[in-house]
């Protein structure tokens, strides 16, 4: 790619970035596709090799190969294209055709699996060329990917499961005339991983209803068999499930020709008999897809634009948006209702990445929170497009069940839907190196009071996962009205009656006027913390590792945090920033996006200010029951003279009646069930949780 993409910049001056990145992917997608022709032997071996032997004029001669395998295949990828105009070098052309061709290439392509090839390119994705002022090309990682730290593909028993729960529910005991009418699609296809599963699992359902149904005449014409007795489709009939069922969305346009090319190599798996083909098909071997797999901003609609005065077509902001208005494109589609299945991994972005369009999500979107992920609002539009008793199933960060930024979604699932399975990976490393909490959610849409809605916590990933999640008879049974009374925790009946019996004589901690506060963010810590001796205004740093259960506070720093009160109710830090003001230079955009940091002038130099709001009885001379937000176990203990960061919780008491309580096995138990689990055993406390920890009520007359 790299090497194509800096050829055709310099030998092309006037190609705009999106052109190039588009030509580069088409040239190397119609090579890619080719060699994969010719070693299912669908196509002359060494075609290609032949062009690149001539050592002249490489690609003038390719172009007549494109436009031969057009008229004899159709489909998108050897469609007339500006690329063809471009002026490439021999000598780049031959090094790539032979580096894909025997014996230079350690790639055999009739046994490299469509899945496995949408795998590669879904690293290719992660990366996009640029243009340098020189009109030189660089490939580089797309920031979110940077960010996120890497390409992270969705593992294939995820994919095999989510389809057999969802398409595999929806054509179950069917004809395959009845199939045609339902319609699955990802509204986040990337390379199509979700796609090609569910339209291996049409092809696999159709061929087993084939098999034994033999003798129907009137599906003659849908499959054949071997000279070795054994079934196989016609390819005439995969093109029409490809058409019938299987439709896709990205925003990124190199994203769907790779889920359409990936579609078509799995169309010709096992390869086919051309001659027969041709004579039966007449040029028409790949369906035309773009009607199924179409590139736009699944989330956002036309109406974003409404009051602007914008062309849709030609400015940079509408390009950049790429709005996409569902029923517009898919007008067949809704016409009956909409989407009988939905399914996928939709993107991880923090919605501040995207700040453009906060506006606009917080008006057309019911689950809108100011801090959501992304994902949120592809649950919500993924509802909206299924049809009334249709079936979303998506692996995501599962963190919507807990944070309260999902608190929005959650209720809005609880309304709208049956929540049939979730599948909770907790801590488990399911995208390699990706930290991402994730769960499998299984929803139909369709409104049930009262129903047990199934729960599996899955703490051991091994070769034989999707057996075991697959065994209904290991999940938990939980009502959805105990669901509901239980602030959305999976508790099976058992716990939720002990939590009823436990919470009629108690109540919590907030009701009882000690609301846990969380401890103090710096933003900037070697900004704010110092080394300096103990003043007025200064006191001792602990993190929440430093707090062990009853023990008194052992630090291991000197750090010290000077403040000053204003009002009893807010803190004013300054006086690290006097000394350090060039050091901080550097970090000033940071800090000013935090709304707390202020910057103002004193004695006639500048100063950096922290506001931070705390509880107006809040002092730190006093005894206060203390604890570490992330912790193998309950570890509460009285802490005097410490001012505790993010990683603590204060507790505004020092009564060791409640101190005792707090550190009980039964509220450790309690706490466990609320606690969001991390790697390696540790328990994250949020304060939603902390503050409803139920205190047996106490009669003290």
């Amino acid at each position: 790619r790299e090497m194509l993409a800096r050829n055709i910049a310099i030998r092309n001056t006037d190609l705009t970035v999106d052109q190039l990145n588009v030509s580069v992917q088409r040239i190397l997608d119609r090579l890619i596709f080719v060699r994969n022709l010719e070693d299912r032997h669908i196509e002359q071996e060494g075609r290609l090799l032949s062009v690149a032997e001539t050592k002249t004029d490489i690609y003038s001669k390719l172009v007549p190969v494109f436009r031969n395998l057009d008229r004899d295949y159709n489909g998108l990828l050897f469609k007339q294209h500006f690329s063809e105009k471009l002026a490439v070098d021999d000598k780049v052309l031959i090094h790539i055709i032979n580096h894909l061709s025997w014996p230079l290439s350690p790639y055999q392509f009739d046994v490299i699996e469509p899945e496995i090839l949408g795998r590669i390119y879904e690293k290719f994705l992660g990366s996009k060329i640029r243009l340098t002022a020189g009109h030189r090309a660089k490939v580089e990682e797309k920031p979110e990917v940077r960010k996120a730290g890497g390409v992270y593909y969705t593992p294939q028993y995820i994919v095999d499961y989510i389809v057999k729960n969802t398409v595999g529910e929806k054509i179950k005991n069917k004809s395959p005339d009845e199939i045609k009418e339902i319609k699955i699609v990802d509204p986040a296809c990337g390379s199509g991983s979700f796609l090609l599963g569910a339209f291996d699992y049409l092809m696999n359902y159709h061929l087993e209803w084939y098999g034994k149904n033999r003798r129907k005449r009137s599906y003659k014409n849908d499959w054949y068999e071997t000279a070795d007795g054994e079934i196989r489709l016609s390819v005439e009939k995969k093109a029409d499930i490809l058409k019938n069922n299987i439709f896709g969305v990205d925003i990124d346009q190199e994203a769907t020709e790779v889920a359409i090319m990936s579609l078509y190599l799995k169309l010709l798996d096992e390869g086919f008999d051309k001659g027969q083909a041709m004579l039966f098909l007449k040029g028409h071997v790949l369906p035309d897809m773009i009607n199924n797999i179409k590139c736009g901003n699944s989330l956002i609609g036309s109406d974003y634009f409404d009051g602007q005065n914008i062309s849709l077509f030609d400015s940079d902001e509408a390009k950049k948006v790429n709005a996409f208005d569902w029923e517009v494109e898919f007008p067949e589609v809704f016409a009956k209702g909409g989407f009988d299945a939905v399914i996928g991994n939709p993107p991880y972005v923090r919605q501040e990445l995207i700040k453009n369009t906060a506006s606009y999500l917080s008006s057309t979107y019911s689950v809108y929170s100011g801090k959501a992920d992304i994902y949120v609002y592809f649950y919500e539009k993924g509802i909206s497009i299924l049809k009334e008793g249709g079936t979303l199933s998506y692996i995501s960060s599962g963190k919507f069940f807990e944070a309260k930024y999902g608190l929005p979604l959650v209720k809005y699932i609880v309304k709208l839907t049956r929540i049939n399975e979730v599948i909770d990976f907790k801590d488990l490393d399911v995208f390699k190196g990706a930290s991402t909490y994730p769960l499998i959610l299984n929803i139909s849409k369709i409104k049930v009071i009262d129903y047990d809605l199934l729960y599996q916590d899955v703490t051991k990933l091994d070769i034989e996962i999707l057996d075991r999640v697959t065994d209904k008879f290991s999940f938990k049974k939980i009502n959805v009205n105990d669901f509901i009374d239980n602030d959305f925790q999976f508790f099976d009946r058992d716990i939720a009656t002990l939590l009823e019996r436990i919470g009629k004589n108690s109540i919590g901690l907030n009701e009882m006027g000690y609301l846990p506060l969380v401890g103090i963010k710096t933003g900037y810590n070697d900004g704010f913390l110092t080394k300096t001796e103990r003043s007025d205004f200064v006191n001792r740093y602990v993190f929440g590792k430093n707090i062990k259960r009853y023990a008194p506070i052992q630090s291991d720093s000197n750090i010290v945090f000077p403040y000053k009160w204003l009002n009893n109710e807010y803190m004013l830090i300054h006086d690290a920033f006097s000394r350090i003001e060039n050091e901080l230079k550097p970090f000033k955009d940071k800090l000013e996006k935090r709304a707390i940091i202020k910057e103002g002038i004193k004695n006639g130099n500048k100063h950096w200010y922290e506001y931070q709001q705390i509880n107006r009885n809040l002092n730190f001379e006093k005894e206060y029951i203390i604890y570490p937000n992330v912790s193998l176990g309950n570890n509460f203990t009285l802490s005097k003279g410490y001012v505790i960061d993010m990683t603590g919780f204060i507790i505004p008491t020092n009564d060791r009646w409640l101190l005792g309580i707090l550190n009980s096995k039964l509220i450790e138990f309690l706490m466990k069930l609320w606690a969001i689990y991390r790697r390696g055993g540790y328990l994250e406390y949020k304060v939603q949780y902390l503050q409803k920890i139920p205190i047996h009520k106490i009669d003290f007359e």
